[in-house]
């Protein structure tokens, strides 16, 4: 799992990355990060397989204000292209969380 904290210009701290057991990329933004009352006020790609496909992460992440400058579009992209299979666990967790979401 690669996770990388793009640069902004306010309070919200945003972290990017690609979670290799789930497959996809993912997006977590915090405001008031690493103080007492921070708060977790965005967070994408926690299920299977939701954004395996950088440029429709990058849709989402524009949907709710955010962009991906050149540099971490393609650090993101070869965290991607140097992916792995999911490991047999890895596979039998997932699958019984997309059965719990089915339900």
């Amino acid at each position: 799992m690669s996770r990388y904290r793009l640069p902004t210009r306010d309070e919200i701290a945003v972290f990017v990355g690609w979670d290799n057991p789930l497959q996809t990329f993912f997006v977590q933004a915090y405001l008031n990060y690493n103080q007492e009352n921070e708060e977790l006020v965005l967070n994408l790609g926690t299920l299977y397989n939701l954004f395996p496909d950088i440029d429709k992460f990058e849709v989402a992440l524009k949907e709710n204000n955010f962009h991906l400058d050149t540099y971490f579009y393609n650090v993101l992209l070869d965290d991607y292209l140097d992916r792995t299979d999911p490991t047999p666990l890895q596979q039998w967790v997932n699958k019984m969380f997309e059965d719990l979401n089915n339900k």
